[in-house]
Order: structure tokens, then C-alpha cells, then sequence
């Protein structure tokens, strides 16, 4: 074995740890990919990957997203707020270097990654199951449900984690014996469960779609029917069980429905969540047409406070909200190129894939388009890491599942 087959392992094995610190140990990142950064440096093949990362219109597409962040500190009058932005946003650059342009990410391997992610998610959903069990115990309290649930870890980003983990699972499904299909099952209902808990609306949406498709994917592809059967019943079960013993899922809900069936009436002064959404949107798309070539990326959420101010928007003002869109967020930083630029992400694996499109890649462009619609994904580490990390690994051209 020689140097370079040597060092094709170290790879390897950070290139999992990345995978399993996305939802176990999210400080622990940044020094992963560094240490990704160190052995491809030393590894070599420049002209290798460069070629094969200009074969690629996304993965150019999602580098030149990069570049415009960075041409967006032209003009910008907040420097060190326009570095931070491009420090956070650092990993889209770096990925499809350490991800996509590696050879010897075969699909064997690309399915160790994803079993180490799946894995990774289960270990965290148990840990959280089993604190909020040992709470409502020990102290009688109820953290079964959104952030007191998630122990700090953004309910929206940990749903969307697990919305892509159960989509592997089904993937393994497809593939494997049946015999094993159980564990699978199991491991998408502890899944489940904690999506429910996280009462996170829009992944709870994307949820009831997913398990919709899955079913009558499954069901009419299985020989044996009766699991798709059971897990029906299991998946309605738990859903069930979940609200009844937790009726603020339901209070959710219902507040996002007499909100959005109000538009008109919301309270400028109103922070809960949906109402503070439009009070934002309504501002973000204001500065959006006042600065159609954008603030710059130094200054868009001063920009966004300003304009909360001019509108009256006291409540969320005193919140220093972003957009929470990552459309209009980038479309306040960097205009309507910038949202062009982002667009692309999302429209060129479509359209350059055509037949030989990854049905997980798909997915997971679904979800983080949705997402993106009521979060800004890409302004922080949670979402950047994980958008770039499967975008670029999914994009692999030997992507078969």
C-alpha cells in the first residue's frame, strides 16, 4: 500500500466524524474540517479535482454562491459583522473541495457515511428521550416538546437533520434483506417520534408529506405488505399519542392557523413566532426593492433593524430578528443576483441531473428549500455545514439510490 492509499483512510474516517458530529458535537465542526482541509492538502491531486468540480455545473454554482458573498463586502460599511458572515458561510466554499472532488468516495463508502449519520441522529434522539424522561421523573417537569425538548439545539435544524436521516433509512430499506427491514422500522419510529416532540411546524408538514410518499412508494414496490401496514398504524400511533399527551403541539398549530387566516390584523407589536415571520417578511421584501443590488453582507441585518423601526415593527425590533427566509436574507445582503445565485442551488440539480437524479438528493433539496422558506438555513453553522456536507455528497456522480 502505498502513501496516497494511506492516506485515503484518515480521510475516510474524519470525513465520518464529520457526519456523526453534525447532530452530536456541533463545536467540535469547524476543527473537523480543518483537519480535512490538512491531510486533502497533503494528499494532493489539485488538477484532479479541479477537474472534476468544473464538470459539474452545481457544485461551480454553489462555489460561485461563495464568491458573490464575498464580492457582497463591496460596499459594505460594517467589516468585521461582513467576516463573520463569510466565516459562517466558510464551509460552502471548502466542501465541495473535501467532499465532492475526492476519488475515493466510492458508493460503499458514501453508504458508510450516511449509516454513521443515521447512527449519529439515533444516539442523539435517545440521549434527548432519555433526558426529558429522567426530568419529567426526577422533577415532574414536561420537556417533551420545541426547545425544551432540543436541550439548546434549534428544533427546526434538528427536525430537518432527521427528516434526511429517515430518508437514508428508507434507502437501506430499499436495499437490503428483508429480514433486517425491522431495525429500520424501529429506528425511523424513534425518528418520528422525536419530529413530533420538536413541534417544529413546517418539518412537521414535511413530515405527514414524506410519510405519504414513502407508503405508497413502499407499499406498492413491497411483496410483503404487512410492514408498510404496521408502520402506518405505528406512524398515525405515534402521532396521536404525541399530541394528546403534549397538547402544545396542537396549541402550535392552531396559533399558526389564526395567524396566516389574519394577515391583515397581525399586531406590530406581536413576537410569536408566525406573526413575527410576516412582520419580517413584509420589511426584508421593502429593503429588498429599496436596494435591489443589496446592503451588503456586512450590514443586512443592521439594514433589517432599521427598517423594523421605519415600519413600527416594535416587537421584533427589540428581537434584532434576521429575515427568517434564507431568500430574502440573501436577497436584502446581496440583491436580486445574490437571490439568483442562491436559486441556482436548488434549480440546477434538477435540471442537469434529469434521469440520473439521486432520489435522496431530491429529498434533501426538498426539505432545505422548505426550510429555507421560514429559516435562514445558511446563516449558521447548524445549517451551512449541513446544506454543503450532503449537497456535495449526494452530487457524486456514482450516486445511484
Amino acid at each position: 500500500m502505498n502513501w496516497k492509499e494511506i492516506i485515503a483512510q484518515p480521510l475516510l474516517i474524519l470525513t465520518l466524524l464529520l457526519a456523526a458530529v453534525l447532530p452530536l458535537s456541533q463545536p467540535l465542526i469547524p476543527l473537523v474540517i480543518v483537519l480535512l482541509l490538512a491531510f486533502y492538502s497533503w494528499k494532493g491531486h489539485w488538477k484532479f479535482s479541479w477537474d472534476l468540480v468544473r464538470s459539474s455545473p452545481e457544485i461551480l454554482a454553489l462555489l460561485g454562491f461563495y464568491v458573490y458573498n464575498v464580492l457582497g463586502l463591496i460596499g459594505t460599511e460594517n467589516y468585521s459583522k461582513g467576516f463573520i458572515h463569510l466565516e459562517i458561510k466558510l464551509s460552502l466554499f471548502l466542501l465541495p473541495w473535501l467532499i465532492f472532488a475526492r476519488s475515493d468516495l466510492n458508493l460503499s463508502k458514501k453508504k458508510l457515511i450516511n449509516q454513521t449519520f443515521i447512527g449519529a441522529c439515533l444516539i442523539y434522539c435517545i440521549w434527548l428521550l432519555g433526558r426529558s424522561t429522567f426530568i419529567y421523573i426526577t422533577k415532574g417537569q414536561n420537556e417533551f416538546s420545541y426547545e425544551l425538548f432540543s436541550n439548546g439545539f434549534h428544533p427546526s435544524y434538528l427536525a430537518m437533520y432527521l427528516l434526511l436521516a429517515i430518508r437514508l433509512c428508507y434507502a437501506e430499506i430499499q436495499s437490503i434483506q428483508t429480514k433486517l427491514i425491522i431495525p429500520y422500522l424501529l429506528i425511523i419510529a424513534v425518528f418520528v417520534s422525536c419530529i413530533v416532540l420538536l413541534s417544529s411546524k413546517i418539518n412537521l408538514f414535511l413530515l405527514v408529506f414524506s410519510f405519504l410518499y414513502f407508503f405508497v412508494e413502499g407499499f406498492i414496490r413491497a411483496k410483503r405488505k404487512t410492514y408498510w401496514i404496521y408502520t402506518a398504524a405505528a406512524f398515525i400511533g405515534i402521532i396521536a399519542v404525541s399530541v394528546f399527551y403534549n397538547p402544545s403541539i396542537s396549541e402550535r398549530a392552531e396559533r399558526s392557523f389564526q395567524v396566516f387566516s389574519n394577515l391583515n390584523t397581525v399586531d406590530k407589536s406581536d413576537t410569536e413566532s408566525n406573526a413575527a415571520r410576516i412582520l419580517i417578511w413584509q420589511s426584508a421584501w421593502t429593503l429588498m426593492k429599496e436596494h435591489p443590488m443589496g446592503v451588503g453582507v456586512g450590514d443586512v441585518n443592521i439594514e433589517l433593524e432599521n427598517q423594523y423601526r421605519l415600519d413600527g415593527f416594535t416587537g421584533i425590533e427589540s428581537k434584532k430578528l434576521n429575515a427568517h427566509n434564507q431568500f430574502l436574507q440573501t436577497g436584502v445582503a446581496l440583491g436580486f443576483p445574490g437571490l439568483i445565485s442562491l436559486l441556482l442551488l436548488f434549480i440546477l440539480p434538477i435540471i442537469s441531473r434529469n434521469k440520473r437524479q439521486s432520489g435522496i438528493l431530491m429529498y434533501f433539496l426538498v426539505i432545505c428549500f422548505v426550510n429555507a422558506l421560514v429559516e435562514g438555513i445558511l446563516e449558521t453553522q447548524k445549517g451551512v455545514v449541513f446544506f454543503g456536507f450532503f449537497y456535495c455528497l449526494l452530487l457524486k456522480e456514482d450516486e445511484r439510490i
